[in-house]
């Protein structure tokens, strides 16, 4: 404890009894600061040794997911530019390029080296495999459709079965390109040629082993009946605007 200053101290020390007193109280104070501060670094070093330190990594993990989330959704929401459409487009085309020319060497190679029922195994083996090696390459859906359908795993998205529905018979079809929902989408009108008759044509006319083989593949075929000319369905692809900006906002 402090004792009053003596009238004599004051005069030595030059100050008043309200100065003294003034000192004294700053060090009681800066005194009780101090012992607060290490009081209080002692909880909290004895709270954190309790602290399990998988809840730390949680808590980061949460913080992280949080903003991945914040910059998907801002991904979603904003709108792709011209020149993004314009690559999507150009990519759902080449796509669909890739898809037709591969398949079309494969059955003209069939064709040469074994017939039309050579033609009928490789559509039924490897075209799939065509369409899924161009999807994984490229980044773009792509695909035949026709509303007769020969194998169902060709059945079309609701934008081409639109298409699909809208076309009158007897009419020249064309095809699309435009982007909308947020995709580019590229449609081709495939027509029926002289070559495709052997397999497409009037059942009477199919040669009796086509015949079995398109029998024995595709028991509920439907893709007969065709003439030259006729719209046999379509060749698309899809390539999402989006992609480039979450691959921009990844960046």
């Amino acid at each position: 404890m402090f004792a009053h200053p003596t009238q004599e101290d004051q005069a030595h020390r030059g100050l008043s009894s309200a100065d003294f007193l003034g000192g004294r109280d700053r060090i009681v104070r800066n005194r009780k600061q101090k012992t607060l501060a290490a009081v209080y670094n002692v909880r909290w070093n004895r709270h954190m040794r309790l602290v399990d330190p998988r809840s730390l990594v949680f808590a980061a993990c949460v913080v992280l997911s949080m903003a991945g989330c914040s910059r998907k959704q801002s991904a979603e929401t904003e709108q792709p530019s011209v020149a993004m459409r314009q690559a999507a487009m150009e990519r759902a085309q080449a796509a669909a390029q890739l898809f037709g020319s591969r398949l079309r060497d494969k059955l003209s190679g069939a064709m040469k080296q074994g017939g039309p029922v050579a033609a009928v195994e490789v559509c039924t083996k490897e075209a799939q495999l065509i369409r899924a090696e161009v999807t994984n390459e490229s980044g773009v859906r792509v695909g035949r459709a026709s509303d007769k359908l020969r194998n169902p795993m060709d059945a079309a998205p609701a934008w081409v079965q639109d298409w699909l529905a809208a076309q009158n018979k007897g009419q020249t079809p064309s095809g699309f390109a435009k982007t909308e929902s947020g995709s580019a989408r590229f449609l081709k009108p495939i027509v029926i040629e002289g070559v495709c008759l052997v397999c497409h044509g009037e059942e009477a006319n199919i040669p009796p082993d086509v015949r079995s083989a398109l029998q024995r593949h595709y028991p509920h075929d439907r893709a007969t009946g065709y003439h030259l000319g006729d719209l046999r369905g379509a060749l698309w692809a899809e390539a999402p605007a989006r992609d480039q900006l979450r691959k921009q906002d990844q960046e």
